[in-house]
C-alpha cells in the first residue's frame, strides 16, 4: 500500500446544544431539519399548557448560569419525552422534546441549592 501521509486521525465531536446554537433556529426546507412550530415551545411541567411557558428565542448565550442542562439519561429521557421513565423501547417518534425546562429546573435547582427564576429557566430555550 505504501507509506502512509499521515500517522494519526482526530475526529472532533461536539454536543448537540453546540449544533443547536449555531443551526437550530434554522427553519424547515433551509438544509436542516429546524424547528417545527410544536417544538418551539416547552411548559414548565411537560404537555401541561396551563403552567409557565418558555419559547425559543434567537441571540442566546453560549453559557448558562450552574451547570448547564444535564446530560444523564433521567435527564435526558425527561427533555426528550418529558418524563424520565420510558422503559427500554422508547422510539425516536414518540420524543415529544417537551421536557427541556422541566429537567433543567430540576438541575439548576440543585445546583444552585435554590428555586432557579424563570429568566435562568429560559436560557435553555434560547438558540
Amino acid at each position: 500500500m505504501g507509506d502512509l501521509l499521515f500517522d494519526h486521525v482526530v475526529v472532533l465531536m461536539l454536543e448537540n446544544r453546540s449544533f443547536d446554537h449555531l443551526f437550530g433556529y434554522l427553519g424547515k426546507g433551509e438544509g436542516v431539519g429546524g424547528l417545527s412550530p410544536e417544538a418551539t415551545t416547552n411548559y414548565l411541567q411537560p404537555g401541561k399548557a396551563t403552567t409557565t411557558a418558555f419559547h425559543v428565542r434567537k441571540g442566546g448565550d453560549f453559557t448558562a448560569v450552574g451547570g448547564g442542562p444535564s446530560h444523564s439519561l433521567k435527564q435526558t429521557n425527561e427533555q426528550l419525552f418529558g418524563k424520565t421513565d420510558v422503559g427500554v423501547n422508547a422510539k425516536a417518534a414518540d420524543a415529544t422534546l417537551d421536557g427541556f425546562v422541566a429537567s433543567f429546573r430540576a438541575t439548576l435547582a440543585h445546583d444552585l441549592k435554590r428555586e432557579p427564576t424563570e429568566s435562568e429557566l429560559q436560557q435553555v430555550m434560547n438558540c
